[in-house]
């Protein structure tokens, strides 16, 4: 029994700290998704070079965030049953 009381805080430590982490990740994933979304319906408002730049960058962050979103979920919600699709 002891060492099952020590196990849980752990376990619930991690719950947390993933929970807020995912709670960062969203925040930031929508952000940068109105930032694409912006570039592309208006292209002419960003330089060339520097939009194709930044464009290239954002997409390589949401990538960065799906990724790491999906080993944040089955830590955070362990209940579910969680299928990532390549």
């Amino acid at each position: 029994m002891e060492n099952e009381s020590e196990v849980m805080p752990a376990e619930d430590k991690l719950r947390e700290e993933a929970q807020a982490r995912l709670i960062e990740l969203t925040g930031e994933y929508y952000v940068l998704r109105d930032q694409y979304h912006c570039m592309a319906l208006d292209p002419s408002a960003f330089n060339k070079h520097h939009g194709q730049m930044q464009s290239v960058l954002l997409a390589e962050r949401l990538e960065e965030i799906a990724e790491e979103t999906k080993k944040l979920v089955p830590v955070v919600y362990p209940q579910l049953e969680f299928r990532i699709s390549s």
